[in-house]
């Protein structure tokens, strides 16, 4: 089994084995000719890849892509899915613990768990909780006696994986960004190896941006950072990319040289409550309006534009309605990458899809509580 928890977790070997897993599952889904090229390679089909599993998306925060693309990443392939949307849905909302409200799930034998919290490094500390819960429960019930009926705990611990813990990561948005950029640069007859990347708007408090800076050294990306003032990274995350050897350009606030330079620019919304009202926030918010006048002026040096989404439409409005059928806005296509990748994290994960290749051990570079500690959930 094999956790999507930290970008960190990974090398090149691995990204690279998501993304061809990625790519087939996508070709199977699309067309007659993959289909049955599936099916011959997996023995199963794609529409039954997941069959027989269980999966939960249990959300503390709203989503609509990472939520219910997890959602439509197990129906499309075959899977049971269930969970909830925020902590409004659940007793999280009566003083229940999240561990108390996750061990639920791994109890009623759910396979998959992709989980989304405020707390960093809670994803990890969950897994390492379930696998406790888990021995004490094969434990309770291979000590009963007397049952004509006694038998074993058969469940295993769930697969984990990771929509977004506070600031710090968010793997499969990481995944199908990188996914996404693969097949473009592909498309301009380049390699995903040492392309410039422009970082924009919010890098601060970005878990996506914060996923791309883990693993740019990997692809010997050069990152360019535009920004408004007060959201530029932080000086330990730039002490890491020069650990690593990461050639890093800081333009400030301009970021039309930022996009200039690049070959991608991945986008961001700022976090509303760190700007408040008056000056400065109209500041924020003109910095942050990509528009298409802005794309005309770039011309041919215009890059492809990324963003997770959602746009903030109500009050930054990052990508305007003039962008919105424009050719380098790929933000619609990245999101609907969604679907196959997180297919591919979960089939991986699980061991369903046949593949010669062995993923790198684990780390715990983001570990942050001991067993013995209680996170608050907020």
């Amino acid at each position: 089994m094999m956790d999507v928890i930290s970008m960190e977790d990974f090398d090149t070997a691995d990204i690279g084995c998501f993304f061809d897993a990625a790519e087939e599952i996508k070709y199977a889904i699309h067309d007659p000719e993959g289909a049955v090229i599936f099916e011959e390679k997996h023995g199963r089909s794609i529409e039954d890849l997941l069959k027989g599993t269980k999966v939960a998306s249990v959300l503390v925060e709203p989503s609509t892509r990472t939520n219910y693309s997890t959602r439509a990443a197990g129906g499309t392939a075959g899977a049971w899915v269930d969970g909830f949307p925020s902590k409004d849905h659940t007793s999280l909302e009566k003083g229940e613990t999240w561990l108390d409200t996750v061990s639920m799930f791994a109890g009623w034998g759910y396979d998959v768990i992709a989980m989304r919290s405020t707390t960093e490094g809670l994803p990890r500390y969950t897994k390492e909780f379930l696998e406790l819960n888990h021995e004490l429960l094969q434990q309770q019930h291979s000590s009963l006696k007397g049952s004509p009926y006694r038998h074993n705990f058969s469940y295993s611990v769930p697969l984990i994986i990771n929509s977004g813990d506070g600031k710090n990561q968010h793997p499969t948005q990481c995944l199908l960004d990188l996914f996404t950029i693969r097949e473009f640069a592909r498309s301009m007859g380049k390699k995903m190896d040492g392309l410039d990347l422009a970082l924009m708007n919010d890098i601060a408090h970005s878990r996506v941006h914060s996923s791309i800076m883990s693993v740019a050294h990997l692809f010997d990306f050069t990152l360019h950072f535009a920004y408004p003032r007060e959201f530029g990274p932080s000086q330990s995350k730039l002490d890491d990319l020069k650990r690593k050897g990461v050639k890093v350009y800081d333009h400030g606030q301009d970021k039309e040289a930022a996009m200039v330079a690049s070959d991608f620019a991945l986008h961001c919304r700022p976090q509303k409550h760190r700007i408040g009202s008056g000056e400065y926030f109209a500041e924020v918010q003109k910095w942050g309006m990509l528009d298409g006048g802005l794309f005309d002026r770039l011309g041919d040096n215009a890059p492809f534009l990324m963003h997770p989404l959602p746009v903030d439409s109500e009050d930054f409005q990052e990508i305007h309605p003039s962008l919105r059928f424009h050719p380098a806005n790929l933000s619609n296509y990245q999101a609907t990458n969604g679907l196959y990748v997180r297919i591919a994290a979960i089939a991986l994960g699980l061991g369903l899809m046949k593949t010669d290749h062995v993923f790198s051990e684990s780390s715990s570079m983001d570990k942050t509580y001991e067993l013995k500690e209680l996170p608050v959930v907020s």
